[in-house]
């Protein structure tokens, strides 16, 4: 019988060969339990600074979202943190072309971002110049480019390697984008659920242990893909707007969460998947408000803070009414912003009958105060610079272009209807006409093939009264007359669903070179600004 000493080193001997076999010959990461913290942002559309640095603007920032981002991360075996899309938007990215938004980001860590439709406000062009400073992978794998530099840097998937795990992620992109975006014609968006089979084939054939889609689709566009696409063990979403969560069953019955984490970087998404054998078999999904300062952040926004700071304060004029530009004002009847552009385009060009904007390009989403109106205040109102056009349209192409607006209001009752609405950013703002809409009446309804209508379903009839502001005074729209009418060049292209404004403009639409924002900005400065009583133009039953 061996001694008591000679037991105890047997024993040593034996415990130090475990730990020897587990430090050199670890269990394959298939073969154990993993626990996976998924980071995640959606539509942060350029609100990278510190609250109040941006009148009116609370969101926490970008060194926020990096300081708690970090101390979560530092905890965890195996973290990453992605973007959903939608970054860059309005007057930051008009100032300086997606720098101080990518190359923040960059410095706070993200390992994969899929680009929204936001990124393309400018165009092809405009986010080539930014990607520039992006020091992490882009991915999107139903996009084509035709620019070179996207073409280069967006990639279908990318790998990242923690220790021993291999992480597949693979990005979509609406395919809505050239309906809602000015791409320009370099673009095409393909089947999403085509383009996320052969990502995931390419991933699996690369041997990797987890597969994560970043989609710019919606809830609606993930749900279908999950139900349709065996292999994707979560999606981390955006594009709504919303705080989301769920679980859906892949055509293997494998779990796939769906999450998004809201808008504005308000929220810092974290969802913890646990997988074992290459299945999620639990998760969790929790949003927190992103606090703390990380000085390595906030030295790459310092000098953008101030340069901001500088050309937004500059004064263009007054005015003696708020400005509301809430989504929910904007794109849900008249507004006092929207009288204010449209009468601003129609004083610029005295030959204009009309003018029309769409709610979507009416941005800022809060409300302006009356006082003085800077430069930045209407940049962030109108941060596209888009080119207005002058349209010749008959009285029956401009009732069908109202038609189309009433449609894109959201009442209850309207799912009922075959075809697909406008989205809610093609309801018209306007000047030099006045209507009633009612919205019991039938929607306008079509089947797109991106901004083309392909087929008319339900013609709509919505819109009564219409009345177009003459040298008399108001008169009765005429079907057979033709009417001058100003738009943006996002409209004149068929934007939003306006296929009769594009039909009425033609492909080879001549733009004036004047930009939608100075022709508001003279009015402001030289006080043409008069406040019109709401309901007169846009009378909503």
């Amino acid at each position: 019988m061996p001694s008591q000493r000679a037991t105890l080193l047997i024993a040593a001997v034996i415990i130090g060969m475990i730990l020897f076999a587990a430090l050199f010959f670890p269990q394959p990461v298939q073969e154990r339990e993993i626990h996976l913290v998924i980071l995640t942002t959606s539509d942060l559309q350029s609100r990278i600074f510190p609250p109040h640095v941006v009148e009116g603007i609370e969101s926490p920032g970008l060194s926020a979202i990096a300081e708690t981002a970090n101390t979560i991360r530092s905890d965890e075996e195996y973290s990453i943190l992605l973007s959903s899309g939608d970054d860059l938007i309005g007057a930051m990215y008009s100032l300086f072309h997606g720098e101080p938004e990518y190359s923040g980001m960059t410095q706070a860590g993200y390992d994969a971002v899929c680009p929204g439709n936001h990124e393309f406000g400018f165009g092809e062009s405009g986010y080539a110049r930014a990607v520039g400073y992006a020091g992490f992978p882009i991915v999107s794998a139903n996009m084509i480019c035709s620019n070179e530099t996207l073409s280069n840097t967006i990639k279908p998937w990318v790998i990242i390697r923690q220790k021993d795990l291999r992480i597949g992620i693979f990005g979509l992109m609406t395919p809505k984008l050239t309906s809602i975006a000015p791409t320009g014609p370099g673009i095409t968006v393909t089947d999403p659920l085509v383009a996320a089979e052969e990502a995931i084939r390419s991933l699996q054939d690369a041997d990797v242990d987890v597969i994560i889609c970043l989609s710019h689709m919606g809830e609606a566009e993930d749900t279908h893909l999950a139900e349709s696409v065996a292999g994707i063990h979560s999606i981390i979403g955006g594009h709504d707007h919303i705080v989301l969560q769920k679980e859906v069953r892949d055509p293997e019955n494998q779990v796939v969460p769906i999450v998004q984490a809201g808008q504005y970087g308000d929220d810092l998404g974290i969802l913890r998947l646990t997988l074992r054998g290459g299945e999620v078999i639990g998760w969790n999904f929790e949003t927190i408000r992103p606090e703390g300062d990380n000085p390595a952040v906030s030295a790459v926004l310092a000098p953008f803070i101030t340069a901001y700071q500088e050309e937004m304060q500059k004064p263009v004029g007054e005015i003696t009414y708020p400005l509301d530009t809430r989504k929910l004002i904007v794109r849900g009847g008249e507004a006092a912003v929207g009288d204010l552009i449209t009468d601003a385009w129609r004083d610029w060009f005295p030959e204009a009958d009309i003018a029309f904007i769409n709610g979507g390009s009416i941005r800022g989403d809060r409300i302006f105060s009356a006082g003085p109106v800077s430069w930045g205040m209407m940049q962030e109102i109108l941060p596209f610079g888009s080119e207005l056009v002058l349209v010749q349209m008959t009285g029956r192409e401009i009732q069908d272009t109202l038609e189309i607006s009433a449609s894109a209001l959201r009442v209850a009752g309207d799912e009922s209807y075959a075809g697909e609405r406008p989205p809610s950013g093609g309801f018209l703002q306007v000047s030099g006409i006045r209507f009633t809409i009612d919205t019991e009446g039938e929607p306008f309804t079509g089947r797109y093939d991106g901004k083309n209508l392909a087929e008319i379903m339900t013609p709509g009839g919505r819109v009564s009264g219409i009345e177009v502001l003459g040298a008399l005074g108001w008169e009765e729209l005429k079907e057979d007359q033709r009417y001058t009418v100003v738009v943006n060049s996002w409209l004149a292209s068929g934007g939003d669903g306006h296929y009769a404004l594009a039909e009425a403009a033609g492909p080879e639409y001549a733009g004036t070179t004047v930009r939608d924002i100075d022709p508001v900005i003279v009015s402001v400065k030289w006080g043409w600004v008069e406040r019109t009583d709401l309901g007169e133009r846009i009378r909503i039953l």
